[in-house]
């Protein structure tokens, strides 16, 4: 395996393995479906919805991964809460484990 990715990395014509580069595009399809359903299904206006779809269409690899970033920092946090991975005062979480005011 290290030969046939070293043989990718040096981009000469004789070393292209049409299998790696199916792996490849699939990989890539199948972010591309699952960055869109996630988009498609989160609570974002229209406006933001087709922003964040043109972005990550018209700027491939890129734009999955700052979907991906934003993502992340935008998320609910409730669960890990729960499990104890973020600790936060008893009395500032209501019963649904959010922060309060």
């Amino acid at each position: 395996m290290r030969v046939v990715i070293l043989r990718l990395l040096t981009f000469k014509a004789e070393n292209v393995v049409p299998e790696i580069y199916w792996g490849l595009g699939a990989i890539y399809v199948l972010s591309l479906l699952v960055c869109y359903s996630s988009i498609l299904k989160s609570q974002k206006s229209s406006f933001a919805c087709v922003a964040w779809i043109l972005l990550v269409t018209c700027i491939p690899v890129i734009g999955i991964l700052l979907y991906s970033f934003w993502s992340l920092i935008s998320a609910d946090y409730t669960s890990l809460r729960q499990l104890g991975v973020l600790n936060f005062k008893k009395s500032t979480l209501d019963k649904h484990g959010r922060k309060t005011i």
